[in-house]
């Protein structure tokens, strides 16, 4: 990239030397398997110094082909990471550019038209020109054009910010590139003196047939080989994983992976869920005193930014003491990675009784404050409780989510108005939540059970985005949900479900508004099966204020809570549980 343009370069270019690489690392694979099948003779029919001769070069002849495999599997990955990241930072760039040139231009029109009322306001003032109430009319369109031209003008501090976010992003995938370049060479190296063990099935096999504390040491040293060791996608790690192992347990030796590796393991999808839970145990352990170093750094600066400073100490206690929850096993993570805020929570365990596997997606402004303080729980935890021996239940964050700033996590009602009806932002979502579910059906136990994806608000359009990136459910549940990408296609072989109130999203779904996904909401679509609009103690009470004025005001505010009502365990929201229950998971 250039300081001034994250999105140079061209992803379709990037793809093709990824898909060249990939040619070429099939053939080598074919070859690697040649040279092995070559290299192998009968001991018992030569023997004697010329055969030893030859088995002493077997090694270093497999190696040389073991590094061109190694070094072709690490440049395809990285290159088409980096492409998917271009081609993501490119979207978002030429919607902020677009974003930015009509602030602009709104700014410019309404500046010239300032410009034209001050002369007019000076014609009325000094040269006596114009009808009585010709200055209250101009002073009222000044009014309107100062505040269009100021709400411009934040659109475009907005949007300058949204490119400024975008250029640190390229900086870091650059930076992820290179060290991913640097992560090859280090493997190809490692490879060279492994010998025949350096392939990804004899290094699984070598690593476990070590003790515990010889994985430690050898995955501390070679962190490069091990992550490449478990590659190749859900179903390749699971196998690979599952041979170290029982498959229902983790042996002292994965044990021992996930604590050298715990960031990696506990983000890769094919590794089973308990283990997964077990390596973020370990991470949150690393992040605590990462925390509680940088609050020792900060509490020991003083008053000197004192504001800036306790808000800053909030945020870290806020997230230590979710972090103890999860080294206690009071908060099960299935992905934890807070830098990038990402965090899914796993409710109940995989096991021959699961027959239900259910994904909650929250909706829009849910930042990692609504994970550490357990709101967007609420339905989940119910239906975890009502299925504790037959469901596995997730709770879904994974990455930014509608009107949420990064990296503060506060909220912008922007998100609102503008990302919480962005099909480009729900498409790129919808990626993300179908490489977890590809993850997720890696699990024998968990792909033969029932799959439920709910989506609360624009929850709903991550998942429906998530079925035009190819995941399948059995059932999906709206909970009011925002609505789907014009792509997508209702599934025959799922079953749909709307459940909502009449709230503020149900007002602006309306046919004659057409405000929310051009239309397409679950409410109208005809897949979705629904009843009435469930009735709230705010629209009975809004019913029975007196005065039109206070109904009015009274029956806003029922729309307002009604739509976070849908997402709740509140006693006055049971009876939509109850439904969803009975209904979707029988």
């Amino acid at each position: 990239m250039t300081d001034d343009d994250p999105g140079a370069g061209d992803p379709g270019q990037l793809r093709s030397l990824a898909r060249n690489r990939d040619a070429v690392l099939r053939a080598t694979s074919a070859a690697v398997r040649a040279v092995r099948s070559a290299t192998e003779f009968d001991h018992t029919a030569w023997a004697g110094s010329a055969a030893d001769a030859f088995a002493a070069t077997v090694p270093s002849v497999l190696a040389s082909a073991l590094v061109l495999e190694a070094g072709l599997q690490f440049h395809e990955t990285a290159l088409a990471r980096y492409a998917d990241g271009v081609a993501a930072i490119q979207e978002e760039q030429r919607e902020a550019l677009r974003q930015l040139a009509e602030a602009e231009a709104t700014i410019g029109s309404e500046r010239t038209w300032l410009l034209d009322l001050d002369d007019q306001f000076h014609r009325v003032t000094a040269l006596g020109a114009g009808e009585p109430g010709d200055l209250a009319d101009l002073r009222q369109q000044r009014t309107r054009a100062e505040d269009t031209a100021a709400l411009a003008e934040r659109e475009r501090a907005d949007v300058e910010s949204a490119l400024e976010d975008l250029r640190v992003r390229r900086r870091r995938l650059d930076g992820a590139f290179v060290e991913a370049l640097h992560d090859a060479d280090d493997a190809n190296a490692v490879v060279r003196r492994a010998g025949v063990a350096a392939s990804a099935t004899d290094l699984v096999a070598l690593l476990a047939a070590m003790t515990p504390e010889q994985v430690r040491s050898y995955a501390d040293a070679h962190r490069a080989l091990v992550r490449a060791a478990f590659s190749g996608g859900a179903d390749a790690v699971r196998r690979r994983w599952d041979s170290m192992g029982v498959s229902d347990g983790t042996t002292a030796v994965q044990s021992a992976l996930l604590a050298a590796l715990p960031s990696f393991f506990g983000s890769l999808d094919g590794v089973p869920v308990e283990a997964r839970v077990a390596a973020n145990r370990h991470v949150a352990v690393r992040r605590i005193r990462r925390l509680d170093h940088e609050r020792a750094a900060l509490v020991a600066r003083g008053r000197r930014g004192e504001g800036d400073l306790r808000q800053r100490i909030a945020q870290l206690d806020a997230e230590r003491a979710y972090l103890a929850l999860v080294v206690a096993g009071r908060r099960r993570t299935y992905l934890l990675d807070i830098d990038h805020s990402r965090i899914i929570e796993v409710l109940g365990t995989p096991s021959p009784a699961t027959r239900h596997v259910i994904t909650y997606v929250p909706g829009t402004f849910t930042n990692l404050d609504a994970m550490y303080g357990g709101g967007v729980r609420q339905v989940p935890a119910y239906l975890s409780r009502r299925h504790q021996e037959d469901a596995v239940v997730f709770v879904y964050k994974d990455g930014r989510f509608p009107g949420v700033v990064e990296p503060d996590g506060t909220t912008t009602a922007k998100g609102f108005v503008i990302e919480a009806n962005d099909t480009a932002f729900a498409l790129r979502s919808g990626r993300q939540l179908a490489s977890f579910t590809r993850g997720v059906e890696s699990d024998p136990v968990l792909a033969a059970a029932r799959s439920t994806a709910i989506g609360h608000s624009w929850g709903l359009a991550n998942v429906a985005a998530s079925e035009v990136a190819g995941s399948r459910y059995d059932a999906v549940v709206s909970l009011s949900g925002a609505g789907m990408p014009l792509d997508w296609r209702a599934d025959p072989a799922t079953e749909y479900f709307d459940y909502s109130y009449n709230d503020v999203l149900q007002v602006l779904q309306a046919p004659v508004l057409d405000a929310v996904w051009q239309g397409v909401n679950p409410r109208h679509e005809p897949a979705f099966e629904h009843g009435p609009y469930y009735r709230s103690p705010a629209d009975d009470a809004a019913d029975r204020t007196p005065g039109l004025a206070a109904r009015v005001e009274a029956e806003l505010g029922a729309l307002t809570s009604n739509h976070l009502l849908v997402a709740s365990n509140a006693p006055a929201n049971r009876p939509l549980l109850q439904d969803l229950d009975r209904q979707v998971l029988r």
